[in-house]
């Protein structure tokens, strides 16, 4: 043994219970260059390098967990703040008795005529047609399709908004998409049924969980995925036949992008505090009794 081995002193740069972060802070010093051991002791790791290297061993495995604090990213699951069947079971119902009352003229009131979308009508200020349209239907067939996609869609959108929150951003996007729709259609366009809120729900589930997935550190695939499968599903269900109202879907939609990024960015409370859920419940359903009784009288 030479004298220069006899007098070598080894330093402990870093030290840890599992072994491939101590493999991962190994590779970082031999990419360096830097001389060191590998120790095992007691269910422990260690590295261990030349004196005169601790110093320089130890700034570069700090700077190495610097660059890497947080990684690999963990997403963050989207709370689930009610069980959501409230808001559907009302949204529903609403639907339902509305076309009963249509379809038996009740009260001897003309509900189609008075709350239809009318284009003519509706840029000479009667503003609630634009609620009042997406209650009424043409048929059962589209009743029950609407209740059926818009109870899916409506029912994640208020787990994760609350019913509240959730029920009174789809009907301001509904009713918001219906009034761009018109600005865009021919003066002559008529329209009825719940489709533009149904897909303003959708795009309300697809901006909100979008936002949380923003996280540059994230695949990109992984981060556009609710974008990419909220365009597939307005595609695959908002065409059809030449009766199907596609601008009214694309407008709806995109108002439901918009409102939910502003859900994105509430505070917590608007999402879970229950007095506030109730109350914007209540303006939604009063929005609704408004905007009928001002096509009614």
């Amino acid at each position: 043994m030479t004298e220069s081995n006899i007098q070598r002193t080894l330093r402990v740069v870093f030290e840890t219970h599992t072994l491939r972060v101590c493999r991962e802070r190994a590779l970082v010093l031999q990419a360096l260059s830097i001389p060191h051991e590998f120790i095992e002791l007691d269910g422990r790791y260690a590295l261990a390098v030349d004196s005169q290297d601790a110093t320089r061993a130890r700034e570069q495995l700090a700077l190495y967990e610097k660059e890497n604090r947080g990684w690999p990213p963990v997403l963050i699951q989207v709370p689930r703040v009610s069980n959501g069947l409230i808001g559907v079971m009302c949204f529903a119902a609403l639907l339902v008795v509305l076309h009963w009352m249509v379809t038996a003229s009740a009260f001897d009131l003309d509900w189609r005529t008075a709350g239809r979308v009318d284009g003519r009508l509706m840029r000479a200020g009667e503003w609630w047609r634009a609620v009042t349209a997406l209650m009424l239907h043409a048929d059962v067939a589209h009743l029950a399709g609407n209740v059926v996609i818009g109870g899916v869609f409506g029912l994640f959108v208020g787990q994760l908004l609350g019913q509240g929150l959730a029920w009174s951003l789809i009907l301001a996007g509904g009713a918001l998409g219906n009034i761009v729709n018109v600005l865009l259609q021919h003066p002559a366009h008529r329209a009825v049924g719940a489709s533009t809120a149904v897909f303003a729900a959708l795009g309300i589930l697809t901006a909100y969980t979008w936002m949380h997935r923003r996280d540059g550190r994230f695949k990109l695939a992984f981060r556009v995925a609710p974008l990419i499968s909220g365009v597939v599903l307005l595609a695959y269900l908002g065409t059809g036949d030449v009766r199907t109202d596609i601008v009214a879907h694309l407008t709806g939609f995109g108002s439901g992008l918009g409102g939910g990024v502003i859900a994105a960015r509430l505070s917590e409370p608007w999402r879970t505090a229950v007095d506030r859920q109730l109350q914007l419940g209540l303006i939604a359903l009063s929005v609704c009794a408004i905007a009928w009784l001002l096509a009614l009288t």
